[in-house]
């Protein structure tokens, strides 16, 4: 097959007009999670919010890649790495929908974990075994290296799971995935090393109303000296110096397996940065648990849906702060925010969550809430240097 590698360009006003190579990343994103998953619950599929979002390079820069059908155009010129050319400028013409075979991202926090590029990627069918994998893996390394990033994180799903011991460990877990399933082999291959192994559970909603009113149930919370509050949107102001703190804490709370993650610095300018990128084409939904003592918010949790897709939710951070737990606060907190989450949006009928597979408090919360296992994720991790 005759492809060739090119870089998105930045949309410069996403709100006067949108690329045509997003809808086409939107379009490719939907046959891939079709074909993996059975579903597009995890596809972009919003190429206007997606514009705006790859357009908000704030707290970290953002690179797509896509692969052409067809060679190189003659007299194009490069993008700003080797062999990769430019494409989707404003009032240039980019590639048709049907000439995108498969579309990849490279983040590149700005703040904290700077040796780190995380990346993904989704392909057509009609890419499978063409060549065209290795040359986004190979590209997403050549971005993150120019940028000087030294490690090189990826995610692939629906990995199935072996008990041979001749099969990959998870090095913190107790998963197996196997070794000759075509994603593991190509990671294999490519130099990555299988660094944890993420549970991606499905919760139905609505929950029976016994099940949820029990976890709901707020008495041991306040007897121990806690309240919920929740909120839409953005944190209130009155929050906001709290949920700095909750979110550096998450980043070091959560089982980070063999990926190498770093403290991550928050204050309330990145958490507004955050947020607003956040809430382009997606509402927040949020229930925190204040210490009455103190005043001060000691755990949260959030759920995100899409305007595309209201039928569907995504988990994002749970945690409740080291000393104040032993009091069903997590319990409290995910059903309490599920509650919010059929108030406020009642058409939600499926939320979506991943958990490293040693994360057993966690996982022990969401079984309690219905929450059921879909696959296993694998994390994968290289180094260049």
């Amino acid at each position: 097959m005759d492809f060739h590698v090119a870089e998105v360009a930045v949309p410069t006003d996403p709100q006067a007009a949108r690329h045509p190579v997003l809808d086409a990343i939107c379009q490719v994103s939907a046959e891939h999670h079709r074909r993996e998953l059975g579903h597009v619950d995890l596809a972009d599929g919003d190429p206007a919010a997606l514009a705006a979002r790859y357009a908000d390079q704030r707290s970290r820069e953002l690179v797509w890649l896509v692969a052409v059908r067809g060679p190189r155009p003659a007299g194009t010129p490069d993008g700003r790495f080797a062999g990769i050319r430019l494409v989707g400028e404003a009032g240039a013409r980019g590639p048709q929908a049907d000439d995108v075979l498969a579309a990849s991202t490279v983040a590149l926090p700005l703040v904290d974990n700077l040796e780190v590029a995380d990346t993904d990627m989704v392909l057509r069918t009609e890419a499978l075994g063409q060549g065209v994998w290795e040359a986004l893996v190979a590209a997403q390394e050549q971005v993150a290296a120019a940028r000087g990033r030294t490690t090189v994180h990826a995610w692939s799903f629906s990995v199935p799971t072996s008990d041979d011991p001749a099969d990959l460990p998870d090095p913190t877990g107790a998963v197996r995935v196997r070794r000759d399933h075509p994603e593991v082999a190509r990671r294999l291959a490519a130099g990555y090393r299988f660094a944890q192994a993420e549970r991606h559970s499905e919760q139905l909603l609505p929950l029976p109303e016994a099940v949820l009113a029990r976890a709901c149930d707020d008495t041991r919370a306040r007897a121990a000296g806690y309240g919920v509050v929740q909120w839409v949107g953005a944190t209130p102001e009155a929050y906001l110096v709290d949920k700095c703190h909750l979110l550096q804490a998450m980043s070091t709370d959560a089982p980070v397996g063999g990926m190498g993650f770093q403290s991550q610095a928050w204050d309330p300018e990145r958490v507004r940065v955050d947020e607003a990128r956040a809430l382009v084409g997606l509402d927040l939904v949020t229930t925190a648990v204040r210490h009455e003592a103190t005043g001060r918010l000691v755990g949260f949790t959030a759920v995100v849906v899409p305007h595309h897709l209201p039928q569907v939710g995504h988990q994002e951070e749970t945690l409740v702060l080291e000393g104040h737990r032993g009091h069903g606060l997590g319990l409290l907190l995910k059903a309490r925010n599920v509650r919010l989450l059929l108030d406020t949006h009642p058409q939600v009928r499926r939320v979506h969550t991943w958990n490293a597979d040693e994360n057993d408090r966690m996982l022990a919360i969401n079984e309690a809430l219905g929450y059921r296992l879909v696959g296993i994720e694998a994390a994968w991790r290289k180094d260049l240097a």
